[in-house]
């Protein structure tokens, strides 16, 4: 079984505390701030926004799993810009979400960039011990009843390193 904390943080940039040291952008609010030396464009939001997302595919398809369920949704769409030039430029909007519905596909994709973009929250599961649990600024856990080498190689612009899910 892995338990995998996948995101964009590098871990050599970590403390030997494990707190991460590097200045870098964590929610989509941040497209258009300067943050360290970095101007966060929607260019490279999308980059990363789509490794998430990649991830996820890679773990399902590891997994053989087709589908994840939604759990302990938290509807934020109210509190953030749906108009936005990320928005447009790859929608994440899905019309009802809701408590218990299963998500595959496109579907899927569009729920796990509404959680990067802070527009819901949820857990995701699914058969075989697949989980994919979503922290604050840009944490997201991982797990399967696989094992590292069938997951493979993260996606360009990701990290993997092992540890539970403080979600789960």
């Amino acid at each position: 079984m892995i338990c995998i904390r996948a995101t964009k943080y590098d871990p050599s940039k970590r403390d030997n505390q494990g707190l991460y040291t590097f200045n870098e952008f964590t929610s989509a609010s941040d497209v258009g701030k300067k943050i360290g030396d970095i101007n966060v464009s929607v260019e490279i939001y999308l980059f990363s926004d789509d490794a998430y997302v990649l991830c996820v595919r890679r773990l399902l398809e590891a997994s053989r799993v087709s589908s994840l369920r939604i759990l302990q949704l938290e509807d934020k769409r109210g509190t953030t810009l749906l108009d936005s030039e990320i928005e447009k430029l790859r929608p994440a909007s899905l019309g009802p979400v809701y408590e218990g519905m299963v998500v595959s596909g496109t579907n899927l994709d569009k729920v796990v960039r509404m959680t990067l973009r802070e527009l819901i929250w949820c857990k995701l599961i699914g058969d075989n011990g697949v989980y994919v649990n979503f922290g604050y600024d840009y944490y997201m856990y991982i797990g399967s009843n696989i094992d590292m080498i069938s997951l493979g190689e993260p996606p360009q612009g990701m990290f993997y390193e092992e540890m539970e899910s403080p979600y789960a």
